[in-house]
């Protein structure tokens, strides 16, 4: 509990009273007479002593201290969080994209094997003399064509592929007269 002031209120200097400044600077709470008649002046109007008054005021700076440290240590934790899940998001995206890269690989090489198999295939019937089921084939290896249209070993098989199948629509042009 405060104690009263027992003491009335006076001013010790002319100088430092603040109703007549001699300067700017002596009306600053920096200033420590000026700052001495305030607190004074404050402790009396309140009921306190000048001395409680002061404890009051290290007490709420030290506690603005500490709530300034743990703004700026919450703020760090936030910004570190935040560093690291930048990591791990990018560190996810290359991952990611390696398994995108690795994916459209193993579509491409599957497609090459159908396409190598829908070949041989046409071939194989076009010697049994199942011509329709070799032009199906052969389509079928056209239509692989079609979808990949950048890949190069894809395309040094195409030109004997569409002369495969121009052959076979010739040959079924001349059976059907």
């Amino acid at each position: 509990m405060p104690r009263r002031a027992a003491r009335p209120i006076t001013w010790s200097s002319a100088s430092c009273n603040p109703l007549k400044p001699a300067s700017p600077t002596d009306t600053d709470l920096l200033y420590p007479k000026y700052r001495h008649e305030i607190n004074s002046l404050t402790a009396r109007l309140r009921g306190m002593l000048p001395e409680d008054l002061n404890d009051e005021e290290i007490r709420v700076f030290r506690r603005n201290i500490r709530l300034r440290n743990r703004a700026i240590g919450v703020l760090l934790a936030m910004l570190l969080l935040s560093v690291g899940a930048t990591f791990w998001a990018l560190d996810e995206r290359k991952k990611a994209e390696k398994n995108l890269a690795d994916r459209i690989e193993q579509e491409t090489q599957k497609e090459r094997l159908n396409f190598a198999k829908y070949v041989r295939n046409g071939d194989n019937f076009v010697n049994s003399s199942d011509y329709d089921l070799a032009l199906v084939k052969f389509q079928n290896a056209d239509g692989i064509l079609l979808k990949s249209p950048q890949d190069t070993s894809l395309l040094d098989k195409a030109a004997v592929l569409s002369g495969k199948m121009e052959d076979l629509k010739r040959g079924e042009a001349r059976a059907d007269r």
